[in-house]
């Protein structure tokens, strides 16, 4: 999978960016989770986009499940 934009060190992550929109929106359709939540788990992953992707996804997975009480 191939996010529009990568953040690299050099590069400083800025948030209100239209790279960072793009990312936050092809998270939003590559996953099917809320738009907020991927653009928090993108600023989490300091724009990361496949960290971010990871994140979602096993985030995703876990919220399916029911949870254990004890």
């Amino acid at each position: 999978m191939k996010f529009p934009t990568q953040y690299r060190a050099a590069e400083p992550m800025d948030f209100r960016s239209a790279a960072f929109c793009a990312s936050a929106h092809a998270l939003v359709q590559s996953t099917g989770c809320a738009l907020l939540l991927c653009r928090q788990e993108l600023f989490i992953a300091e724009g990361d986009a496949e960290h971010a992707y990871m994140a979602l996804i096993t985030h995703k997975s876990g919220a399916d499940q029911s949870p254990l009480l004890h």
